[in-house]
C-alpha cells in the first residue's frame, strides 16, 4: 500500500529538513504551502498543495487519497513569536490551524498524525528537571507562543487519548542548524556574529538542539511513537557564549569578549523591540527571549532515546555544519573585523600584490 506523507510547515526550518529526509529515503511527499511562499528549497518531486491551516476548506486537497493509499500527517506549521505583544495570528495558526488539521485527519482516517509542539508549552520551574509532560495548562506558561502551543498540544493529546486519532506529540527545544531560510532568533544572531555585526551579546543559556536531530525524531515518531505520548526532543543547556565560541572555533574568527547581563538587557529590551519594529526587522532580543534565556529550564530526553532511538549529536558538530552552510550555501561573508590579525595582514598583502 502506498503511503503519502502530508507535511505542513514544509518550507520552515524544521519542515524543509523533514521533507528532504523523506524525499531522500524515497517517500512520497505532499507539502502544504502558503500562496506566495518560496518553494525553491523543496525537491522537485514534492507535490505542492497551496492552502492555509486557518482555512479548513483549503486543506481538503492535502488529504485527498485513494482507497489503496494511506496518509501520514506531519503537522509543523506554526507562528513562532518572541514578543509579548498579543498577536491574533499566533492563536489562529497555532490553535485554530491545528484543530482544523486534526478534524480533517479524523475525517480521513489518517494512519498516523505527528504533531510538533514545543518545550515552551510545558510549565517549568527554574533548575527543576523535566523528563516528561502529560498536562498542558496555558495559564502556567508565559508568552503568546507558549500559551498557544499549550492549548493546541492539550487538544491533540485529548483527541488521541479518546481514541479518535493515532497521534504522537514531539516537544523540541531551541532549534539550530542547516537549511534555515526563515532566520529564527538564534540563527539570526549567529549570522550577525559571523558578519562582524554583533559587537556584544547577552548572557543566558537554553537547551539547543540540532534541526537534523529533530527531523530524524519526527520520522522515527511516525513508526515508533506511541499513541497519546509526548516526547522531549532536546539536547542540553548551552550558554550563548558557548554557542558563539563554537562558531569562532569553527571559522577561526575572533571571539566576543563582552556579554551584557540579562538585567541590563531587560531594561533596554522595550526600546530594542520598538526600534526593530519600526524597521520591520526581527529584534536580536526581546523581553520574552530574555525571559527564556534566564528560565533555567532543564530537560531530559531519555524517553525519546529509549523509544524513538533519539541520540542528539555534539553541539560543536551542529555549529560546524551551521556556519559552513551559512558561508558556502547562503553566501554569508565573514566580516573583516572578525579575522585574526595574521589573517588580516595576509589579506592586505594579497590585495596589495593584486593591485600591483
Amino acid at each position: 500500500m502506498k503511503t503519502i506523507y502530508c507535511v505542513t510547515g514544509a518550507t520552515g526550518h524544521l519542515g524543509n529538513n523533514v521533507v528532504k529526509m523523506l524525499v531522500d529515503s524515497g517517500k512520497s511527499v505532499r507539502a502544504l504551502v502558503l500562496e506566495g511562499q518560496p518553494t525553491d528549497m523543496l525537491d522537485k518531486n514534492v507535490q505542492i498543495v497551496y492552502g492555509n491551516t486557518c482555512d479548513k476548506q483549503s486543506l481538503v486537497p492535502l488529504f485527498e487519497h485513494k482507497q489503496d493509499e494511506r496518509l501520514v500527517v506531519i503537522h509543523m506549521a506554526a507562528i513562532v513569536s518572541i514578543t509579548e505583544k498579543y498577536d491574533k495570528r499566533v492563536y489562529d495558526v497555532n490553535v485554530k490551524g491545528t484543530r482544523n488539521m486534526v478534524e480533517l485527519a479524523e475525517q480521513n482516517n489518517v494512519d498516523k498524525f505527528v504533531y510538533v509542539s514545543s518545550v515552551h508549552a510545558i510549565a517549568t520551574e527554574k533548575n527543576v528537571l523535566i523528563a516528561d509532560c502529560t498536562v498542558f495548562d496555558e495559564s502556567r506558561v508565559e508568552g503568546n507562543y507558549a500559551k498557544s502551543k499549550a492549548i493546541a498540544t492539550r487538544y491533540v493529546l485529548d483527541e488521541a487519548r479518546q481514541g479518535k486519532l493515532n497521534a504522537t506529540i514531539l516537544l523540541p527545544s531551541g532549534i539550530i542548524g542547516v537549511r534555515d531560510y526563515c532566520h529564527n532568533h538564534i540563527m539570526n544572531m549567529i549570522e550577525k556574529y559571523i558578519e562582524g555585526k554583533l559587537p556584544m551579546a547577552v548572557k543566558g543559556s537554553y537547551d539547543f538542539v540540532d534541526v537534523t536531530d529533530v527531523a530524524q525524531a519526527v520520522l522515527s515518531a511516525v513508526i515508533k511513537g506511541r499513541t497519546g505520548e509526548c516526547y522531549l526532543i532536546t539536547n542540553r543547556n548551552y550558554t550563548i557564549k558557548e554557542i558563539l565560541d563554537m562558531a569562532a572555533k569553527s571559522l577561526n574568527i575572533k571571539r566576543i569578549k563582552h556579554f551584557v547581563p540579562l538585567s541590563l538587557a531587560r531594561a533596554v529590551a522595550p526600546l530594542c523591540e520598538a526600534h526593530y519594529r519600526r524597521k520591520k526587522m526581527t529584534p536580536l532580543f526581546t523581553k520574552y527571549s530574555l525571559y527564556v534565556l534566564d528560565s533555567g529550564d532543564v530537560f531530559c530526553h531519555d524517553k525519546a532515546t529509549k523509544e524513538l532511538d533519539y541520540h542528539p549529536k555534539d553541539m560543536q558538530q551542529t555549529i560546524d555544519d551551521t556556519v559552513q552552510w551559512f558561508v558556502h550555501e547562503r553566501g554569508v561573508v565573514v566580516g573583516k573585523n572578525m579575522l585574526p590579525r595574521a589573517a588580516r595582514q595576509s589579506l592586505r598583502r594579497k590585495r596589495a600584490k593584486l593591485s600591483n
